[in-house]
């Protein structure tokens, strides 16, 4: 239903913008935007057994155009996820952090939607509620999306992304993979 209604909303979002042209992108030099998204999961594993998760996620960026089509620039992030596990009191908070140098391509330089794939990597903060702490981790990411932009310097940005971490915390280790739907808002100048 959650993804039902964000596709809903895109949608709506970009056919009430169909008559905005987006930036130059040969004249523009800069892009800040941020974001967020939520998700939750259930896995039910036959028995007894039952895992739920709740992630919540925040992004910055800042970006610079090398190119109309290239831009490089740094993400900030941060996530937050709740992990509990039934029948039991496990639970687990996880909180992760840091800032990844990226790198986005987009395919169109006209229009008022348009697409881009982009890819980040770099070492991300992880803190738990268990276990003796704080450690750092290797990430990579990769995202599609589309900017639907609602004035010339201004857009809707819809994304789906995929996350790996891994980060060896003394007896515990954290391997995080995951996908990712969410939105946000970007301008240009």
């Amino acid at each position: 239903m959650k993804i039902q209604m964000l596709c809903l909303l895109a949608g709506l979002t970009i056919v009430g913008c169909q008559g905005v042209q987006g930036p130059n992108f040969a004249k523009t030099q800069y892009r800040v935007a941020g974001s967020a998204s939520y998700n939750t999961l259930e896995a039910d594993f036959g028995g007894p057994g039952k895992l739920e998760v709740d992630t919540l996620s925040f992004n910055g960026q800042f970006g610079y155009f090398v190119d109309p089509n290239v831009e490089v620039g740094l993400q900030a992030q941060y996530t937050d996820a709740d992990v509990k596990f039934t029948p039991g009191p496990a639970s687990v908070s996880l909180t992760m952090y840091g800032i990844l140098p990226y790198a986005r391509y987009w395919f169109m330089n006209t229009g008022n939607t348009r697409p881009w794939v982009q890819g980040r990597v770099g070492l991300i903060q992880n803190e738990t509620l268990v276990g003796p702490g704080a450690d750092s981790g290797f990430a990579w990411g990769v995202t599609g999306g589309l900017s639907t932009y609602v004035t010339e310097s201004t857009a809707f940005e819809w994304f789906l992304d995929y996350l790996s971490y891994s980060a060896d915390n003394g007896p515990i280790s954290a391997d995080v993979t995951g996908f990712t739907v969410g939105g946000g808002y970007a301008v240009h100048f």
